[in-house]
């Protein structure tokens, strides 16, 4: 039998009757049919040892007495000092150490108040936040853990998303969007990436494949592609990344050759989230020399000559599919063109920025979840008689990482704002997502600090949190070269 974790110690029940009293000082709870009357308290069985008592954790393990007051069912595993039947009138079944009281990977981790605090364009922005961190919290959280360690790709999840309305909330309504705003999408996608960040991360990735069409496709190719884009059936993915040409775009080698009707595509893309699953692939493609010699272009996932490499092991975003594509004389109609030939380079820069918020507010979410974690941690584990959230420098490391989250969220927002007005959010974009992604990677690394060893261990979330963080730092840009797109921009 599964134990589960609640109190400085574990402990399973099922039904209980008694006043139980502490051998040591005399302290009582009352417990009745697996409910304690005094939620959490700590009783004290020794000097160096303490039960932490919840109703939300009980099993049935087998009989014990109690105290006088009827037949329980009680297993108690608490400190490896514990002589059997000290333990409140119970007997002991078995003992060992376990983690201390809190449930992080509860659907209410302490999130529930913040979407009522955000700054909102309207009541629909916020009737829409309820929902989103509704669904995020009771379909996606509970979840993540298992798929991450399972490295399950969640096709069913972006399907039930997509008829929700969720892959295409920045996109007009007359192609299939909801048309919110950027700042309303993007705290929505903090919600998500919260809950499940391979959900996040994959939320944004299909929101910037949604893009080259949306912003530079013909009317024609908007009606032909938009709907089914949008429309929630369909995921994308996005092939700009070659093992050769990163950061370095213009490097790609990738070519598309004007056949008659057709464009032939020749070559392979590299770390394309989504690849293998995907319905879509946002191609860019040589089709001359230079900068300027770069086409972008809509390859359906069925296309003969279309090829995926094995997923890629990576140390955080197992939830997530990263592959190779490679394209082998794959033929698409010149109708599939983006923008026209050699403006593939300003399409791709130009769905990056807009990406990188998203990236930007998908690592505000992580980080927020880490924050939850270590707080809730601290409030409840106790050391030197009491607990750790009480001591100063704590409450200080605490405090740097409430801030690093604040001003993630602020920055994200501001450039948000800015792009929904038409203002110029190029450098704005780049500072959102450096910030951003460097607290991200900040504060789930102190959130590991703050559990101390148990923080790791996969029994707690906040390994993985910190695992996840890392990438944040390097794709859709380098913190490095957000640098330079800021520096170029003073």
């Amino acid at each position: 039998m599964k134990n589960e974790v609640w109190g400085p110690y574990r402990w399973e029940a099922k039904r209980s009757v008694g006043l139980f009293a502490s051998p040591c000082c005399g302290a009582t709870a009352v417990v009745e049919h697996g409910e304690c009357r005094f939620p959490c308290q700590t009783l004290a069985m020794e000097p160096c040892q303490t039960l932490a008592m919840d109703p939300r954790q009980t099993r049935s393990q087998g009989p014990a007495p109690s105290a006088g007051y009827g037949e329980t069912s009680m297993s108690i595993i608490c400190g490896d000092h514990m002589a059997p039947r000290q333990a409140l009138g119970m007997e002991v079944q078995a003992w060992t150490a376990g983690p201390p009281s809190v449930n992080l990977h509860s659907p209410d981790r302490g999130l529930k108040g913040e979407t009522m605090e955000r700054l909102l364009p309207n009541d629909d922005a916020t009737d829409l936040l309820e929902v989103v961190r509704d669904f995020a919290q009771s379909e996606l959280a509970p979840r993540a853990a298992d798929a991450e360690e399972n490295e399950e790709f969640p096709r069913e999840t972006f399907r039930q998303m997509g008829e929700m309305g969720l892959l295409s909330l920045a996109y007009p309504e007359e192609y299939g969007g909801s048309g919110q705003p950027y700042e309303t999408y993007l705290q929505a996608l903090e919600e998500i990436a919260a809950a499940w960040m391979s959900v996040g991360v994959g939320t944004s990735v299909h929101t910037m494949t949604c893009y080259p069409v949306a912003t530079f496709g013909t009317d024609e190719q908007k009606q032909r592609f938009l709907p089914e884009m949008l429309g929630g059936s369909l995921l994308g993915a996005y092939a700009l990344s070659e093992a050769g040409a990163g950061s370095d775009v213009a490097a790609m080698t990738t070519r598309a050759t004007r056949d008659g009707d057709d464009y032939v595509l020749r070559g392979t893309k590299s770390w394309i989230s989504h690849g293998g699953h995907a319905d879509f692939y946002i191609t860019f493609a040589r089709t001359g020399e230079g900068k300027s010699g770069i086409s972008c272009f809509h390859v359906p996932a069925d296309a003969d000559g279309l090829e995926f490499g094995v997923p890629e092991k990576k140390m955080g975003l197992t939830g997530s599919s990263t592959t190779t594509v490679t394209y082998d004389d794959v033929r698409v109609p010149v109708d599939n063109l983006i923008g026209g030939e050699g403006k593939g380079m300003s399409i791709a820069l130009s769905a990056l920025t807009s990406g990188r918020l998203g990236i930007a507010a998908s690592a505000t979410g992580l980080a927020q979840a880490a924050l939850d974690a270590a707080s809730a941690y601290a409030k409840e584990r106790h050391q030197f008689g009491q607990a750790i959230a009480g001591f100063q420098g704590m409450q200080f490391m605490l405090a740097d990482m409430a801030a690093k989250v604040a001003s993630a969220r602020a920055l994200y927002l501001d450039a948000a704002r800015r792009r929904d007005r038409g203002m110029k959010f190029v450098r704005e974009a780049a500072i959102a997502k450096m910030v951003a992604t460097d607290a991200a990677m900040s504060v789930t690394t102190d959130a590991v600090q703050v559990l101390g060893g148990y923080g790791y261990t996969r029994d707690f979330p906040v390994e993985r949190y910190m695992r996840e963080a890392k990438v944040t730092q390097i794709f859709e840009g380098t913190n490095q070269i957000q640098r330079l797109v800021i520096a170029r921009d003073l």
